[in-house]
């Protein structure tokens, strides 16, 4: 349901929010580098999502190592008519042999693009609404530009899997507490229940962080918890009165 069900329905529940609930804000990003081709690169100083703007663009096509051709413009703005990208006060210069260079400029320049608004949108919820051939699709789309900020995607993908075995491992953990009968009733084993449930959600929550910070595996960073409290379960089930 996590992978193919529920997103689906998450796009329904974020348009909701963000049309009745929340205001609409900034999700631009700052200082974008991206390959949208083999040997073409992009960057951009800062792209506003509410103009759909983004502004100080440059283009550089390379030719193996040497930097044949360079656009830069003061902005590029997205037609959403010819879905296309229209570059305000650009310069073109053509790198040639022998030292020389091609230069021109002009007010307005009209260019189709291997790139989209959404690539440059930092939607912290953007992930829930995609299925996990979606999820798939967008990961190897932004590694292959030379994105480096897919973690968060990436845990997600291992999420949507390791979620189902934590209900599982704690469940047990649960289980071979309540087993135990002893003098005063309940009250310890739910007291340790609480605690390894808000050690799991800790633990987990701390390794996720490592893994956005790129110092973790994502796979590493949301299986491990599991590992650790399945060990733990394990022990607990074998001390749990048969």
């Amino acid at each position: 349901m996590g992978a193919y069900i529920i997103p689906p329905a998450n796009k329904v529940r974020l348009d909701f929010e963000n049309t009745y609930i929340k205001k609409r804000r900034e999700t631009g990003m700052n200082n974008i580098h991206m390959q949208i081709e083999p040997n073409v690169f992009v960057y951009v100083r800062r792209y506003s999502s509410l103009r759909e703007v983004g502004d100080d663009f440059s283009l550089e096509i390379f030719d193996g190592k040497l930097l044949k051709k360079k656009i830069t413009a003061s902005s590029a703005v997205y037609d959403t008519a010819t879905l296309g990208w229209s570059l305000k006060n650009y310069e073109v210069r053509e790198f040639l042999e022998n030292d020389r260079q091609l230069i021109s400029e002009g007010a307005q320049m009209d260019t189709v693009l291997n790139m989209k608004p959404a690539d440059f949108k930092e939607e912290r919820k953007f992930f829930e609404t995609m299925n996990n051939t979606e999820l798939d699709r967008y990961i190897n789309e932004q590694q292959q530009r030379g994105v480096g900020n897919v973690e968060e995607f990436l845990i997600e993908k291992h999420r949507r899997t390791a979620a189902p075995f934590s209900a599982f491992i704690l469940s047990i953990m649960g289980l071979s507490l309540a087993s135990r009968k002893v003098r005063g009733g309940m009250g310890l084993h739910i007291g340790v229940g609480i605690a390894l449930s808000f050690g799991y959600i800790l633990f987990m929550t701390v390794s996720t962080t490592f893994a956005i910070n790129g110092n973790m595996s994502p796979w590493l960073a949301v299986w491990m918890p599991n590992f650790v409290f399945a060990l733990i379960a394990a022990f607990l089930y074998h001390k749990a009165p048969k």
